[in-house]
């Protein structure tokens, strides 16, 4: 039968959060697919999105981050080496830096502690000149067997 003391469970490193927080977040992004579908969502922006519009994300933990990070990564070039008439990559960034929440947005609402925002805006590269060899395990993605 089932022994309940035969299971041991590591003990919290950060005792603010509950050692099935990560557990079940880890459940919650495997069973919504969500790191693909934050991978398909970029890709389907970079298709849709017209020259100067901009592409914002939020994301809310380090797997999520990866992939966009990455994904603005390979798929962007400085605005001072961008040249319009000629433009290698579909996006444009002013700069890398990634955007963390204040002391007092965190004080305001605690759920922000972790958000990091990154943006970057669209080239004038044509559909016809996009980069058609993204891959989701490239950009950080993790691959689940079922």
């Amino acid at each position: 039968w089932f022994k309940w003391n035969s299971f041991k469970c590591k003990k919290a490193k950060n005792k603010k959060i509950h050692p099935a927080t990560k557990t079940f977040q880890a459940l919650r992004i495997y069973i919504n697919n969500e790191l693909k579908d934050l991978y398909e969502a970029l890709i389907s922006i970079e298709r849709v999105l017209s020259e100067k519009g901009r592409l914002v994300v939020i994301s809310f933990h380090s797997l999520e981050d990866r992939i966009v990070k990455k994904f603005i990564k390979e798929n962007s070039i400085s605005l001072k080496k961008y040249d319009p008439k000629n433009p290698d990559k579909s996006f444009v960034y002013e700069n890398r830096k990634v955007i963390k929440p204040s002391e007092d947005e965190v004080k305001k609402n605690r759920r922000s502690r972790s958000a990091k925002l990154r943006w970057v805006f669209r080239s004038s590269l044509t559909l016809s000149q996009l980069n058609s060899s993204h891959n989701f395990i490239n950009y950080g993605g993790i691959e689940c067997w079922e």
